[in-house]
């Protein structure tokens, strides 16, 4: 589910940008309006399990840089601090 908070709008603004001709000015609209608010209540759901039941995570998307003990991820961080 954190995953989709993150990729949901950046999915719905790639596909309106490459095929926002071919399916039309509205379906466009209607298209980013709806992954937006999916995501945001993905945001919601997250946000109240933070605060009712201390929920913490940390998900790794990406491993970036590795260079000795140099370890940088892409992640999305959840915690309540």
């Amino acid at each position: 589910m954190e995953q989709l908070i993150l990729f949901l709008p950046l999915a719905g603004a790639i596909i309106s940008g490459f095929f926002g001709k071919r399916i039309g000015d509205r379906a466009s609209e209607i298209l980013t309006s709806l992954f937006t608010t999916i995501a945001a209540f993905f945001s919601i759901v997250i946000f109240y399990k933070v605060i009712s039941e201390g929920y913490e995570n940390n998900i790794i998307l990406s491993k970036w840089i590795y260079s000795g003990s140099l370890d940088v991820n892409w992640s999305i961080k959840i915690d309540s601090h």
